[in-house]
């Protein structure tokens, strides 16, 4: 700030540019984190999909973003401390705590900016946080052929996620979705197989206690190995 203030730069970034790029930086680093953990070619689809969900619930729990699915939130919306979009809303007053969190500097240089230039600045934080909330959440992490979002997405199939899921489900969700590509490594027999194997599975984990709690601590990271050990 001294160096531009010496320099008299005819560009230099106001006081709010540096209010807003404080508040917004953690959510970048975040963001940064989380895309570099995606490119690891250990992590599976299912996998992948948990990381972005993961990402936007806590991005929207720093700011205290919430679902305007409840009645109760619409019906109590004040424009003048509440803004909205898409679904998603955000109080003013979580973003001012926000910006308070990045230190003395960034609450003083808030601090600093008159009511108009605080309402413009919170509109700004807020809209960017909103739109990432929103847009993130519609992120889809499998592809086609030609780069584009996959029509259908690949079903979870964790074993987490197997032990939960009913045979129907699995039969029509995974089996009969994948046949063609199961077809090139497993025999009929064996495709047939997986799905008594899946209904065994179901059978043990709602009748033997141990196995039950030992699946239960199992999560989207739980890898087949680690599981079947």
């Amino acid at each position: 700030m001294i160096h531009m203030a010496d320099k008299r730069l005819v560009q230099a970034p106001s006081t709010q540019w540096w209010v807003i790029t404080g508040a917004l930086t953690p959510l970048f680093e975040q963001i940064a984190v989380t895309f570099a953990m995606l490119q690891s070619p250990n992590l599976v689809i299912s996998q992948q999909r948990q990381e972005v969900s993961n990402l936007m619930v806590d991005i929207a729990a720093g700011l205290d973003i919430r679902s305007t699915v409840d009645a109760t939130l619409i019906n109590n919306i004040d424009p003048t401390t509440i803004i909205q979009r898409d679904g998603w809303i955000v109080t003013k007053d979580a973003v001012v705590m926000h910006i308070r969190d990045q230190g003395s500097w960034a609450r003083d240089l808030y601090n600093e900016l008159s009511d108009i230039e605080k309402q413009q600045t919170l509109q700004e934080i807020n809209i960017f946080s909103l739109f990432i909330v929103a847009d993130g959440l519609q992120i889809q992490v499998e592809c086609d052929s030609n780069n584009n979002a996959r029509e259908l997405e690949a079903p979870p199939v964790m074993p987490a996620d197997l032990v939960k899921m009913h045979p129907g489900v699995f039969i029509s969700e995974v089996v009969d979705q994948y046949r063609g590509h199961l077809a090139k490594h497993w025999s009929a027999d064996l495709i047939d197989k997986a799905k008594s194997e899946h209904r065994e599975l179901l059978v043990v984990y709602a009748r033997e206690p141990d196995v039950k709690a030992a699946l239960d601590k199992h999560d989207k990271k739980t890898f087949f190995n680690k599981a079947w050990d």
